[in-house]
């Protein structure tokens, strides 16, 4: 049992990386600077996916995060605007896939300069796996 445990923080990792990698790749096709890492960014990520996974469990309070900008405020990020990319699918490609679709038009965007990241498990009716990437400009 024990070693069960220890190969699922990897995989979550691994899954994490490789979002983290194409969204990199995908800004890499533009002109712009490359995007850096913010961990309160990260954070701001995780509670987005956290939020959603709840409302698909029927756990939830609220509907789920739409609008990063206040959370990141929350987390003392000093940011003038953000842009959430999500994405769900069956296989974690898929659910990558969908954050690079829906941000075509902004990966590219200059203005972007951090970018938060988080992935998630969604196992409520199937196996479904959750992507969040949180663009923010200062």
């Amino acid at each position: 049992m024990s070693a069960g445990f220890v190969h699922a923080p990897q995989a979550a990792a691994d899954f994490t990386d490789n979002l983290r990698s194409a969204v990199t790749q995908a800004r890499g096709g533009s002109s712009c600077t490359a995007l850096r890492p913010d961990p309160l960014a990260d954070q701001a990520a995780a509670i987005v996916a956290r939020s959603t996974d709840s409302y698909l469990h029927h756990n939830a309070r609220a509907v789920p995060i739409e609008d990063p900008l206040p959370v990141l405020k929350d987390l003392g990020l000093n940011v003038s605007r953000a842009k959430l990319l999500q994405g769900a699918g069956q296989t974690e490609a898929d659910a990558i896939k969908v954050v690079l679709i829906t941000g075509f038009r902004d990966l590219p965007d200059c203005g972007y300069t951090a970018v938060g990241i988080s992935t998630r498990p969604n196992n409520n009716s199937g196996n479904w796996f959750l992507t969040v990437a949180i663009l923010t400009a200062s």
